[in-house]
């Protein structure tokens, strides 16, 4: 049996952690209770069975953009379907996520264990684009936009031009040394000058996503250097052979030193992709961003002495202090947690924002049902048959 459910992942893909009104409409449609004396959010919205519905419930699962999955479902064996706010559902919210991303982007410029950071520093490294796609039709159209018959200027522009489409339809990876320039030093030797550069691991999951985003619509100032053309063999259907071949297009890329905010958009961008919730075989270029920071491991980029390792705050580190900042939230009963109604009332009373929380509401949202009950002589006669 499948499970009924509304498609949450679209949800979240909606815009609500940009929209500042989330906390105060949702909160309205959603409704309260009072539990113990504590005033609290309605444990559950039920949109299985019709008698189970709010009065709100068409207003409230159209604004969610849920309405029209759960009113055309199927609920074959289905006593209750319900959404509510699962509180293990969401480690991280995209405002702790901010700052996480920018204070990590500015140590993989620069460690200030090693004193003054230089002036003009750069960021040179090789952005891979594949068109390795298992969609057929992505791969005709990354072929399309850039392919071997094309002239390096050519497809330079038209990667420059179409890269969002790439992002949607292309493999895109970041391979070998990062390295930042950081000028130039006297050769005590030979009494000339020489480059002076921090060469960052090949493993480096910041490197890999300041290189990868740079190019996008809402990406940070670069340079492409130049533009190489490689082939890659993959397990692929093509004239009836199980292995194919594909081009790659490898660009190296100058970036100059940039200090991240929390509030800029190419940060914020990275943020959003790092929260959301992705399936677990999903092969997009948002979800190998996140599947990348996740997996990083200090120890791993250490093991090369020839290579510069930053003092990153790993994922599980800010997942901790998520976990404490957002406790406060929550009112336990027995076994059952409700999201309490009071701070999102007054945000920064509690020491939040609404952004912060409008983000937190929709990163909550969950869906849960119960089956029908099966009769023992049904049961039985099942297991006669």
């Amino acid at each position: 049996m499948k499970r009924p459910q509304p498609d949450i992942g679209d949800t979240l893909r909606q815009g609500f952690i940009s929209n500042l009104g989330t906390v105060r409409k949702l909160s309205r449609l959603w409704g309260t209770e009072t539990v113990n004396g504590v005033e609290v959010f309605t444990h559950r919205q039920y949109y299985h069975k019709e008698s189970r519905r709010s009065d709100n419930f068409e207003k409230l699962f159209k604004y969610l953009g849920m309405y029209e999955d759960v009113t055309g479902g199927s609920y074959k064996g289905i006593e209750h379907a319900w959404v509510y706010f699962n509180k293990n559902k969401q480690s991280f919210l995209p405002g702790d996520i901010n700052s996480f991303v920018a204070d990590n982007l500015n140590k993989m410029w620069w460690d200030a264990n090693d004193g003054t950071r230089p002036e003009n520093l750069t960021l040179t490294a090789s952005l891979v684009i594949s068109n390795t796609s298992k969609d057929k039709a992505h791969r005709a159209r990354v072929d399309e936009i850039i392919n071997g018959n094309m002239t390096k200027a050519v497809a330079m522009r038209s990667i420059a031009e179409n890269y969002e489409e790439l992002w949607e339809k292309a493999v895109i990876t970041q391979e070998g040394v990062g390295v930042i320039n950081k000028g130039s030093i006297i050769d005590p030797a030979t009494k000339t000058k020489v480059p002076d550069n921090d060469d960052l691991s090949p493993d480096d999951p910041w490197l890999n996503t300041v290189v990868r985003y740079a190019m996008r619509d809402t990406g940070i100032e670069h340079t492409v250097k130049d533009l190489s053309i490689g082939t890659v063999s993959q397990a692929l259907p093509v004239l009836g052979l199980s292995i194919g071949f594909s081009k790659t297009f490898v660009l190296d890329i100058e970036i100059p030193y940039n200090n991240f905010t929390a509030g800029e958009l190419f940060v914020q961008m990275i943020a959003a992709d790092l929260a959301a919730t992705y399936k677990r075989k999903d092969r997009s270029n948002e979800a190998t961003t996140k599947k990348v920071v996740q997996a990083m491991n200090s120890d791993d980029l250490d093991e090369d002495p020839s290579l510069k390792s930053r003092d990153y705050l790993a994922w599980e580190d800010i997942a901790v202090q998520a976990e404490s900042k957002y406790e406060s939230l929550w009112y336990r009963v027995g076994k059952k947690e409700y999201l309490k109604t009071e701070a999102f009332k007054n945000p920064r009373a509690h020491g939040f924002t609404y952004k912060e929380l409008s983000a937190y509401m929709v990163s909550l949202l969950d869906t849960g049902y119960k089956k029908k009950s099966v009769p023992w002589y049904k049961k039985a006669l099942a297991i006669v048959v």
